[in-house]
This record gives C-alpha cells, sequence and structure tokens, in this order.
C-alpha cells in the first residue's frame, strides 16, 4: 500500500503480481495497478480464502465451481473499467503445463541451447521448483484447470477492451527470452 501511494505521489504507474494480503484484485482495480499475469486473477480474485480442499476429488469439484466462465463478462469489464493493463503469460503457463506431460520434449526445444548452460541446469528436474514439488499431482491438476480458464478470461479481458500487454516469465524454466514472446 505504501508503494501504491508513494508512486501516485509520484505519477508514476505500479505494474506487479495483485497481492492478496493487500486486496488482490479488487486493491488494483482501485489504485490503477497494473496486472502482470493473467493467472493473478485466479489467485486473487477466484481463489478461495480457506484455500483448496486436499481430496483429489473435491479439490477437482472446487476448481470446476470456482473457475467456472459464466462470471468473466462481468470481471472483463470491471478490469476495462478500472484502467488497468494486463498482461496475460499464458505461454509460462502453458510451458509449466506442458512440461508436465512432456518434460524431454520441452527441454529439447533448440532455442535452450542458445541460453548459458548454468542458466538451463536449473531447469532439470531435480533443480526445479516447478517440477520438482512435494505434491506433484495436486500442482498438475491445478494447472490443467486453470490454463484453459486463463485462455478464456484473455478472451474476455480482450473483448472487453482491456489493453493486453505483450510479456513472459522470459528465463523461468523453458521460457526463453525473445523465443517466449513469439510463444505468448
Amino acid at each position: 500500500r505504501g508503494v501504491v501511494a508513494e508512486a501516485a505521489q509520484l505519477g508514476l504507474p505500479v505494474v506487479g503480481h495483485a497481492v492478496r494480503d493487500a486486496g488482490g484484485i479488487a486493491a488494483a482495480f482501485e489504485h490503477g495497478q497494473h496486472i502482470v499475469h493473467a493467472e493473478e486473477f485466479i489467485y486473487g480474485w477466484f481463489w478461495p480464502s480457506d484455500g483448496w480442499p486436499e481430496g483429489d476429488t473435491e479439490l477437482r469439484a472446487a476448481l470446476a465451481a470456482r473457475l467456472e466462465p459464466s462470471g468473466l463478462q462481468e470481471l472483463a469489464a470491471a478490469t476495462a473499467d478500472s484502467g488497468i493493463t494486463v498482461t496475460p503469460n499464458l505461454a509460462a503457463y502453458h510451458l509449466l503445463l506442458h512440461r508436465l506431460h512432456a518434460r524431454e520434449a520441452v527441454l529439447a526445444r533448440p532455442e535452450g541451447a542458445l541460453l548459458p548452460r548454468d542458466l538451463t541446469a536449473g531447469w532439470q528436474p531435480a533443480r526445479n521448483g516447478y517440477t520438482n514439488r512435494p505434491n506433484m499431482a495436486r500442482f498438475e491438476t491445478v494447472l490443467e484447470a486453470s490454463f484453459p480458464f486463463l485462455q478464456q478470461l484473455t478472451g474476455a479481458l480482450a473483448r472487453a477492451g482491456v489493453p493486453l500487454l505483450l510479456g513472459t516469465d522470459a528465463a523461468i524454466p523453458a521460457v526463453v527470452p525473445g523465443f517466449s514472446a513469439h510463444d505468448e
């Protein structure tokens, strides 16, 4: 909140993640904070305050109920009315999901060879926090439910006239600078 207040006094835009503890998406709308990832809408608008259920069946049901596209037009209109921009960042999210199913194919993409080895070494499963989690099945379930929803959300934002910016999490595992912009 202090950063947003200081930026307003200086006439500077604020661009970043929607911080849940500071009010999430609603606060971003109120303060004109531009959102860097469409997935922030999941965390800051659709995420249950008490977290997701633990059981796989319950988790899938909760995701289906929460990430339901019926209210997307209203959310997109509210986003447009707020005057903020959104950087969807679908390419990075897609590569994370694709990597869970086709790890070797993603790691073998030719553009990865253009990067320094010390960077790509961190992409290997043993050192990669995205594919080396304590509960990978749960993470995969959330990604699988979230990605199609993010595509629908991005379409709704575009139709509502929200300015969409190009950006990717270049250099996170398998997201290659430059090439990822074309993927996006």
